[in-house]
């Protein structure tokens, strides 16, 4: 439903019996849960939904994540001496995440996979599509790798500080 609403948003022509097929599978899953809901409820979520707010800046900062790694998906594309359409780099990036339900290490995934299937098909040569989606995964981690770092560094001294006085009350007392 989400790769059919990017092509309607794009405006570019789905074709009719991709539309039925989606809508299909779409109402497939309302049915789905509304079955499940009615029949074993202890399967869903009972904890109240999150407010509006929070759930439009969720959305906000996936929509921004994403954006950012297929505009470095676009990068390592040019790097490589091609050139495509932004649109069809977000529908080839859009598309290769349906892959994402298959679980697997970032740069060798099942959805990476997608991704440099689907930039060939838009024609970019095999190497070049390998090559641009590898340099989008590595390139990817050493962010993640500086950012989590620190966050864990200071997360631990400030820890520390907090667990210290009363450690040290402990062994003063003892």
């Amino acid at each position: 439903m989400g790769l059919a609403l990017f092509v309607a948003f794009a405006g570019a022509a789905l074709p009719v019996h991709l539309l039925v097929v989606a809508l299909a599978i779409g109402a497939l899953a309302i049915v789905a849960f509304f079955v499940v809901r009615r029949v074993r409820p202890d399967l869903l979520p009972s904890r109240p939904l999150p407010p509006p707010r929070q759930l439009a800046q969720a959305l906000v900062l996936s929509a921004a994540y994403q954006l950012s790694i297929a505009a470095l998906l676009l990068g390592t594309i040019q790097a490589t001496g091609h050139t495509l359409s932004p649109l069809a780099v977000l529908g080839a990036f859009g598309a290769s995440q349906i892959a994402g339900a298959v679980p697997g290490p970032n740069g060798a995934s099942p959805r990476d996979g997608a991704l440099v299937v689907a930039l060939v098909a838009l024609g970019v040569p095999w190497a070049a599509a390998a090559a641009a989606v590898a340099v989008k995964a590595a390139v990817a981690w050493l962010p993640a790798l500086v950012l989590g770092g620190v966050s864990l560094v200071l997360t631990r001294r400030a820890l520390r500080r907090t667990a210290a006085p009363s450690g040290a009350l402990a062994v003063a007392a003892a």
